[in-house]
């Protein structure tokens, strides 16, 4: 098994939290916004995971809450099209039309409730980050002892 401080190494290496409805089924990250995208890809480059949170109103009601994986980022975005190859998962994401690239994706193990297995005091931390990869200071401390096996 290998560790979130395996990966991560520390939580300045950790961009933040993006709400998402699902588990990633290709190697993107979408967006409604093309500045938004930019700012997560240029983001990356410092800070290179962010953590996906079952969020919004199309997530399955078993991922509400949950911590589903960690992705790493890359520096590359564009249309979203241009990177998609399943064309039913296209027409999912149009309304997503900005991505950004991703290089590696972890699949967290029992994907955690970020309130009962996290610890996190609410759900604050997803409720401001929609279509974005958000980053509570007084919240990630929480992360920092997600150190079990969870890949």
């Amino acid at each position: 098994m290998t560790t979130f401080e395996d990966i991560v190494h520390t939580c300045d290496n950790l961009m933040g939290l993006k709400p998402v409805w699902g588990l990633s089924e290709e190697p993107v990250m979408c967006f409604s916004k093309k500045g938004t995208a930019k700012s997560v890809a240029e983001r990356s480059l410092t800070q290179h995971y962010f953590i996906t949170i079952g969020a919004g109103s199309n997530v399955p009601q078993e991922f509400k809450g949950r911590i589903l994986e960690l992705v790493r980022a890359t520096g590359k975005y564009g249309e979203t099209a241009a990177f998609v190859r399943n064309s039913v998962l296209k027409e999912r994401l149009s309304q997503w039309p900005f991505a950004i690239v991703t290089s590696e994706t972890y699949d967290v193990i029992g994907h955690p409730d970020i309130l009962s297995d996290v610890g996190l005091p609410d759900k604050k931390i997803i409720t401001n980050a929609y279509d974005s990869v958000y980053r509570d200071e007084e919240r990630i401390r929480f992360f920092r002892t997600f150190r079990d096996d969870v890949f």
